[in-house]
């Protein structure tokens, strides 16, 4: 699910203008509707920038948090209702969890306990916002594993925290 685009082999020729610059678009947004509650947290704690993971980290939160996570979240609604809603249950673990969006399409009666696992701290406060206040029965893994360096090994250690019988 990192790429939003299918693979249509009839219109690899047909490439819009919006195709190939797209991304130059998508990068402006997200310096647009990050820079300056960054900037305003540097200004805030100036220590920061001795810190670029910090900050990075920051400029992350602040792009998912101000529209990209909602966005691409919505984007993808009908297949994360179709994929998690019914096979999600008991204790799930959510790998690179963002702000907590794959809260939204857990069915409550049959999940027992939400984990989120995500690396960047700067977005743990929206996942505490989303959620509320071993081993899993579920294992929901979004828009993370396209950005893992060995894919292989990352899948075979998700199974390996997934009980026998787990989705």
């Amino acid at each position: 699910m990192c790429n939003d685009h299918t693979h249509n082999p009839t219109s690899h020729n047909k490439m819009t203008l919006s195709d190939k610059y797209g991304i130059i678009w998508d990068m402006l947004t997200a310096l647009k509707i990050s820079l300056l509650p960054t900037l305003f947290a540097l200004l805030q704690s100036p220590s920061l920038l001795f810190s670029p993971r910090k900050v990075q980290g920051l400029l992350m939160a602040n792009i998912w948090a101000n529209g990209f996570g909602d966005g691409v979240n919505d984007s993808n609604r009908d297949l994360k209702t179709r994929i998690i809603t019914p096979n999600a249950k008991g204790v799930v673990l959510d790998v690179g969890a963002g702000h907590g969006h794959t809260i939204r399409f857990l069915d409550k009666s049959k999940v027992t306990k939400y984990v989120a696992l995500e690396p960047n701290v700067s977005m743990h406060p929206r996942i505490y916002e989303e959620a509320g206040t071993q081993r899993f029965d579920s294992v929901v893994c979004v828009l993370t594993l396209c950005s893992v360096p060995d894919v292989h090994r990352a899948a075979k250690t998700l199974h390996s925290v997934l009980k026998e019988g787990g989705v």
